[in-house]
């Protein structure tokens, strides 16, 4: 619709961008039909609007630009752990903001330098991305869609409302440069006053980047929350039961990443290595706590 009042600036005489307002439907009908394609168009190139927003770009130019993100983060790092190694003989005050640095780097950018991305929504999508590397060993990318399976209809739906909000403040963001980019062409040809309409309109695209970035953590929240709740019940379905020992966990965790990513089927006797219990075809089905332990485990 902006594009299509902009048209009027440009040819204000052109009978096909005449609408006669008594009767809307019958002349917008196409612009309608314009519209709806280019909705379509949009969410069919969601992932990939969603991965140059992350700062996937080519390696050269994802090196150059990413420099100040990584200070960023060493800079906050090293603070962290100034305050950390102080820990016991910090005031009320350091205390506060060793907490807040602590969840600013959870929060903001993934667990080491070499996983800095070129932009603050790509290390806000890291960052829950690395999550679940971090803490179980399990890989998130290649695993999600062994998790997603396992999910209730209501966690699903909690997912896709929170991935919807990104999406809608991602696109929204896409749409203000691109309507920009329109509006600073029709000024330099029209040599008219319309370039000042430039300044709200990228305060606009500023804004809706930075609530993807804040929606993006939101939903990051619900990704984590679903490797804490399923990661059991998919090793469970792997046949296995967690252990109380989390090395075990990890190990476990890190063999079956191994198969996803690389196709390793040398790591699935890792998996078996790990010191876990196993569970039988029948218990699972049955639901019981039976299961056949390894004689380390006794």
């Amino acid at each position: 619709m902006a594009t299509f009042f902009l048209a009027k600036v440009v040819w204000p005489d052109a009978l096909w961008l005449h609408v006669n307002w008594r009767k809307p439907l019958e002349d917008a009908g196409i612009f309608v039909l314009c519209i709806w394609v280019f909705a379509v168009f949009l969410q069919s190139v969601n992932r990939e609007i969603f991965r140059t927003a992350e700062g996937y770009w080519p390696r050269g130019l994802r090196r150059r630009f990413k420099g100040s993100h990584c200070e960023k983060f060493r800079k906050l790092k090293a603070k962290f752990e100034q305050l950390y190694n102080q820990s016991g003989a910090l005031s009320d005050e350091q205390e506060e903001e060793l907490s807040e640095l602590s969840r600013r780097l959870a929060r903001e950018y993934p667990s080491k330098t070499s996983l800095i991305l070129p932009t603050s929504f790509g290390n806000a999508v890291r960052a829950y991305e690395d999550y679940s590397r971090v803490i179980y060993g399990f890989e998130s990318i290649n695993g999600w869609a062994r998790l997603q399976g396992l999910m209730s209809k209501d966690f699903r739906e909690i997912l896709g409302n929170d991935r919807a909000r990104v999406d809608l403040w991602l696109n929204l963001f896409v749409l203000a440069l691109f309507f920009a980019l329109e509006l600073a062409v029709v000024a330099a040809i029209k040599e008219c006053s319309l370039a000042v309409l430039l300044v709200p309109l990228l305060a606009f695209a500023w804004l809706a980047y930075a609530r993807s970035r804040s929606s993006a953590q939101q939903f990051g929240e619900q990704v984590k929350a679903a490797f804490d709740i399923y990661l059991p019940e998919l090793a469970t379905r792997l046949g296995f039961m967690l252990s109380s020992e989390t090395a075990k966990n990890r190990k476990f965790w890190q063999a079956f990443s191994q198969v996803m990513v690389y196709r390793d089927a040398g790591a699935l006797q890792e998996m078996m290595n790990a010191g876990l219990k196993r569970i039988s075809a029948a218990t699972k089905e049955t639901g019981s706590a039976e299961t056949t332990t390894d004689p380390e485990d006794d």
